[in-house]
């Protein structure tokens, strides 16, 4: 599912492709837009551009005014052929992040790369994470680094300290990339035409990056929690202040305690 901002505008696309890869421009088609909460129309056949490889409709400040959950509903057009096709997408309230979170949100899409969606060589050329994911790995990462041991801690983003954003961070990537992988996962598929099989799977490299992710995240946490767990530790032990009378010389008149403390003058 897509998710979109209040009063922001969205463009949803539908790849038409042959099977062997060839794109496809196809001769029309339309996207009805329906509100599920109450199943209104709030946007009736309007026309979508058609590109070479995809059909295109750009969602409008207008229809994404209102919170709520929405589907698109297309209809493609070619050589008198109807396909049809569905994408779901929720209205989202703009959020309002802190400063300390906004930061991290952003070091985290500069990490993954998502600031620079044009690298991408495969993905559609926009962003892949929206920034409520991306807070949404940083908030588990942070739960996961207050659970680990040695030591208990009680971070939240005002409270995390800023030598500890690194290890966050870390955190956070691996839990996008299981994210990735997961949705991967799901698309994998194989197609063979006359002995030509194509297979497109990319869950694996992501699990790969993910185990590589992991083993530096159990060696990195464990000594940032050790360390912290040693600042946090409050010493607690009997407050000694020199004696205004030395004890020394009463002791000195029991039996065999000159031996301990010395003789006395």
């Amino acid at each position: 599912m897509d998710f979109v901002y209040v009063n922001d505008s969205w463009p949803f696309r539908v790849q038409t492709y042959e099977p062997d890869g060839t794109p496809i421009t196809v001769d029309s088609a339309t996207v009805t837009i329906t509100k599920l909460e109450d199943m209104s129309v709030v946007l009736a056949a309007a026309a979508a551009d058609v590109y070479s490889g995809y059909t295109e409709y750009i969602v409008l400040p207008a229809i994404t005014a209102i919170e709520g959950n929405y589907v698109n509903d297309w209809d493609i057009f070619l050589n008198g052929i109807h396909k049809s096709y569905r994408q779901f997408f929720q209205v989202l309230e703009i959020p309002n992040y802190s400063l300390a979170e906004m930061s991290l949100i952003n070091a985290l899409s500069i990490r993954l790369k998502d600031n620079r969606p044009e690298l991408y060589r495969v993905d559609e050329q926009e962003r892949k994470w929206h920034d409520e994911e991306l807070y949404s790995f940083l908030y588990y990462s942070i739960s996961d680094f207050n659970g680990t041991p040695p030591a208990w801690t009680n971070y939240d983003f005002a409270s995390l300290p800023p030598q500890v954003y690194g290890a966050i961070l870390l955190g956070a990537q691996l839990m996008s990339i299981i994210s990735e992988a997961t949705l991967q996962a799901a698309n994998d598929f194989s197609y063979n035409d006359n002995g030509l099989t194509v297979t497109l799977s990319r869950s694996g490299h992501y699990m790969q990056i993910a185990s590589q992710l992991w083993n530096m995240w159990l060696q990195m946490v464990p000594k940032i929690k050790k360390y912290l767990g040693f600042e946090l530790v409050h010493w607690v032990g009997v407050k000694t202040n020199k004696m205004p009378i030395s004890i020394r010389r009463p002791m000195s008149f029991l039996p065999n305690f000159s031996n301990v403390f010395g003789s006395t003058q």
